[in-house]
């Protein structure tokens, strides 16, 4: 999500110092990951990481060729190589399948238009 809602985007000097300061406050081996106070330095700058219902919109408005739409598409792939395989947003779910009179045979969009999930 982090990558998705461009936490890291920008002045990251400054988020990274201060994810940095979070990771290092945890005590001990044992200590939980402290994703709350991650999220928590994220939001004081700004941003958010977390999974809302604004980051779904945020997701679901990509436009095929923005920057992010690949790592939104390429997540919902099962046998992603990362690292091993270079794929095009097209060979990842063909562009053809988002058009509106796909979406809408698919019960994804109403008769005008309009997400419904």
């Amino acid at each position: 999500m982090a990558l998705l809602n461009g936490v890291f985007g920008g002045t990251s000097d400054n988020m990274l110092r201060d994810v940095r300061a979070c990771l290092q406050e945890m005590s001990g081996a044992g200590a939980d990951f402290p994703i709350n106070a991650i999220n928590t330095a994220i939001r004081k700058a700004g941003r958010s990481a977390e999974f809302d219902d604004f980051a779904v919109d945020e997701i679901l408005a990509l436009a095929y060729g923005q920057q992010q739409t690949f790592l939104a598409l390429s997540l919902l792939y099962d046998d992603a190589g990362w690292g091993t395989m270079q794929f095009q947003q097209d060979h990842i779910f063909a562009r053809s399948l988002f058009k509106p009179k796909e979406l809408s045979t698919s019960g994804r969009l109403d008769w005008s238009g309009r997400r419904t999930v």
